[in-house]
């Protein structure tokens, strides 16, 4: 069913940044099988934007990048391959690229994703 509660899809509590990120992402993922219509082999019509994926993703990825943003992922600038993996999960394969390309000695790192 489409319809999944937010206690059926939260974690009693999110110990890591995995956890936390598979919660947000399967809570997008819930919204946009709510969203979209039955499959036209089921006499419904393909989707012409996508609406809920997009307004669910775009939701995440501002989360991560606009409330979180680097401060918190990679406080003291200690994890910026944490930050960058959080951006690339999140289809934010631009900014991870500037993360990466930021840190001198991930630099080669950031020339083979971009």
């Amino acid at each position: 069913d489409a319809a999944i509660s937010a206690r059926e899809i939260a974690p009693e509590r999110e110990r890591t940044v995995e956890d936390w990120l598979w919660h947000k992402l399967s809570a997008a993922h819930a919204l946009l099988a709510a969203s979209l219509p039955p499959p036209a082999s089921a006499g419904g019509h393909p989707p012409a934007g996508c609406d809920g994926s997009q307004d669910a993703l775009g939701s995440l990825q501002r989360l991560v990048y606009g409330s979180y943003g680097e401060t918190y992922f990679n406080a003291g600038g200690g994890s910026p391959l944490l930050y960058a993996g959080v951006l690339l999960a999140t289809q934010q394969f631009e900014r991870a690229v500037a993360v990466l390309a930021a840190v001198p000695h991930l630099r080669q790192e950031a020339v083979h994703f971009g």
